[in-house]
């Protein structure tokens, strides 16, 4: 029996993983420091007349220090569009006279084939003593923050370490945070007022009320909104007006509105509370002939009191404003003549 044995062999191109350390000094042949915001209040790239190589720009701002700033090196084959580019390695910056200069990293970079580049950029921001960890936090907070140019890294040795000698200075800016101006309008019965975020927003069982956002973050054209009560999503709420209708005592809650543009969301809470409708709580004559009554409404709410003799005619005896209870005391000494009175409360809007 002869046997015969088949194989096959698959050629593959493997690529080799580079080795890149980041850095902005290196004596004699690299020194690009990084530098606060500008006086201009623009952004600014370059190597200033002091730097390795020398440059023609100029910065006002201080030189980054301390790791209150953290600086990221985003980095993607040469060969790759710009959005290709991902964050490989992140540190923070020296102080003192080594001001504007980072900690020098060592970072496996995308595969590259022996010999190739990479196109990188550096990244920083005032991480907000450490509570913002990453560039889109940086974007969505509206930090101080700001980019390098693109450049180009390499080439690649098979065995040992590339330099990001080719980093150049730059400067931060100050971000805007792209949903901080969003505002929140209470209409009760028409009555538009400031929304209270972090009291309760207090309604009367039957108050036709909207909530609506307003403010420069609904003007990006990529803005999302989305309603929200105790958690969970109001069913086509998407846009800027929740209508709550005639509310009621059930739709008290904690509400929110969750805003999301691009990678960036911010969610905005408030609280609600339906009271019941208005009564007429204790009402009692003492043995002077005076009457006493309790108007249960809402807090803070207009209270009046109306009379009649007849259930036809009202007439206005009294006015005030309930407190923070909700509650509105009613006193008077009636006429003898006639004996009966009817006495009803109406509650503003």
């Amino acid at each position: 029996m002869v046997g015969l044995v088949l194989s096959a062999v698959a050629c593959v191109r493997i690529r080799a993983q580079g080795v890149l350390q980041f850095e902005n000094m290196s004596v004699a042949i690299h020194r690009a420091p990084i530098y606060n915001t500008d006086t201009c209040l623009c952004a600014k790239t370059g190597n200033t007349v002091n730097g390795i190589p020398t440059g023609s720009q100029t910065y006002s701002g201080a030189q980054l220090s301390g790791s209150g700033f953290t600086i990221e090196l985003w980095a993607a084959p040469s060969d790759a569009p710009d959005s290709a580019l991902a964050p490989v390695a992140q540190t923070t910056f020296k102080t003192g006279a080594s001001a504007g200069f980072i900690f020098p990293v060592i970072v496996s970079v995308p595969p590259v084939a022996p010999g190739g580049t990479l196109k990188c950029q550096a990244r920083a921001w005032n991480n907000v003593s450490g509570t913002l960890t990453s560039w889109s936090q940086a974007q969505c907070a509206g930090t101080q923050a700001g980019t390098s140019a693109i450049f180009t890294a390499g080439p690649i040795p098979v065995s040992g370490t590339a330099l990001t000698t080719n980093l150049r200075s730059f400067c931060l800016v100050q971000l805007e945070a792209p949903l901080q101006a969003l505002f929140l309008t209470l209409t009760r019965n028409d009555t538009t007022t400031v929304l209270d975020r972090f009291g309760v927003n207090h309604l009367l069982s039957g108050d036709d009320t909207l909530i609506n956002a307003t403010g420069p973050a609904l003007q990006s054209a990529s803005v999302r909104l989305q309603w929200r009560k105790d958690g969970l999503d109001f069913l086509v709420a998407t846009n800027a007006t929740l209508d709550l209708g005639l509310v009621e005592v059930s739709q008290t809650g904690t509400y929110s509105l969750v805003a999301t543009d691009g990678g960036c969301s911010r969610e905005v809470p408030f609280q609600l509370q339906v009271h019941p409708p208005p009564s007429m709580s204790q009402p009692r004559v003492d043995a002077q002939g005076k009457f006493f009554a309790t108007v249960v409404a809402a807090p803070f709410r207009t209270v009046t009191i109306r009379t009649s003799t007849n259930l036809s005619a009202w007439t206005d005896v009294a006015t005030g404003t309930a407190d923070a209870a909700g509650n509105f005391e009613f006193s008077q000494t009636f006429p003898a003549s006639p004996t009966g009175r009817f006495v009803r409360a109406w509650v503003g809007p």
